[in-house]
């Protein structure tokens, strides 16, 4: 089912480009003979294009990307390997260049090899983040698979959660459904098999059956977990208390998470999960108190300057016009080349132009 699944992501549109109208046609012919399989002709006709276009990168790497296409469907898949990655390496910048890798990563997984396909979905998503529901659906696929179960109702979450507009979103939800019937149906393997217990509680808590997860993720803690999966636990029982709206219950789980971490990131997280919180039940102003306090605990880091920028948003929503300008500042001084700052500068803009 899986490798059905992953076959289905070759049929993800290709690359949106400004060829000129000669090349159009080419690629447009060259997909014609392709489905009809006449793979020689299509490749004819591509070789052509890209010898003609070398001063064109965007056409040339359409070009051989189109090729690798011909070259995996008539079964070639060493040629076609190379011609991806000579899309990639020669020409990331050009819009053909997401396409080859993801083609790449696809088609080692349909020759076996996991740990490079799994490799290149993550370069996919890290060089190309508008890939990333695509990357991390194509994920999920790899690790259910080899039933990963556990694992790929992680990345299927991370879909919904991080990409929720996007077709693949749905897909995930279906996906994760199906994943959970069997990992709630089967018996924990270990007792410290943590992933596992991680995801069987939130398919228990997806349920509404917090009772279970609660006591999942309890037994769990008694077993001393590494640092790590014991902050994700106390996280988890947080989250299943946000859910029954025992907000009180809620933050001491957090706040156990972030006393519990070691590094300063995770425990940030941790506290953001507090000021989630309070945004949810517009408490702006202990929103705030508690943003000012992450600021304060980890100075110059990204999740000072991210809280910073929350604190001067919390101020505009409050319609306290000094104190926003003041931490719009902050951040546009602490970090001036990041997107954070691009965002502070925007939000003072509205502020200042409020006050005109």
């Amino acid at each position: 089912m899986a490798l059905a699944v992953l076959a289905a992501w070759a049929l993800v549109p290709g690359p949106a480009c400004a060829l000129s109208d000669a090349a159009s046609a080419d690629v447009a012919r060259a997909v014609e003979l392709r489905v009809a399989k006449k793979f020689d002709e299509a490749s004819t006709i591509l070789r052509g294009l890209a010898e003609r276009s070398a001063a064109d990168p965007e056409a040339r790497s359409e070009a051989l990307y189109q090729q690798g296409l011909v070259m995996q469907e008539s079964g070639r898949m060493d040629e076609a390997l190379a011609l991806y990655d000579s899309v990639v390496r020669e020409y990331p910048g050009q819009p053909s260049a997401p396409y080859a890798q993801l083609e790449w990563s696809l088609a080692k997984a349909r020759m076996g090899s996991k740990e490079q396909a799994m490799a290149g979905l993550a370069l996919l998503m890290t060089r190309f983040p508008r890939f990333g529901a695509v990357g991390l659906m194509a994920t999920g696929d790899l690790l259910e698979q080899a039933g990963q179960d556990g694992e790929a109702s992680m990345i299927f979450r991370r879909v919904i959660t991080t990409f929720p507009a996007s077709p693949e979103a749905k897909s995930a939800r279906v996906r994760l459904a199906a994943v959970c019937g069997r990992i709630t149906g089967s018996p924990v393997a270990s007792a410290t098999a943590y992933a596992e217990i991680m995801a069987r509680g939130e398919c228990l808590m997806d349920a509404t059956n917090y009772t279970g997860a609660e006591d999942l993720f309890n037994s769990a803690l008694r077993n001393s977990p590494p640092v790590e999966w014991k902050v994700e636990l106390f996280l988890a029982l947080g989250r299943g208390a946000v859910a029954q709206e025992k907000y009180g219950l809620a933050e001491k789980y957090f706040r156990k998470a972030a006393k519990t971490a070691t590094d300063p990131a995770m425990a940030a997280r941790a506290r953001m999960s507090i000021v989630q919180g309070h945004l949810d039940r517009s408490k702006l102003k202990d929103a705030v108190r508690e943003l000012e306090g992450i600021v304060m605990d980890y100075p110059g880091t990204a999740q000072a300057v991210q809280a910073q920028l929350m604190v001067g948003s919390c101020y505009e929503a409050m319609r306290d016009r000094k104190k926003a300008i003041e931490a719009y500042r902050r951040v546009m001084t602490w970090a001036p080349q990041t997107a954070a700052a691009a965002d502070a500068q925007q939000g003072l803009m509205r502020v200042l132009e409020v006050g005109q």
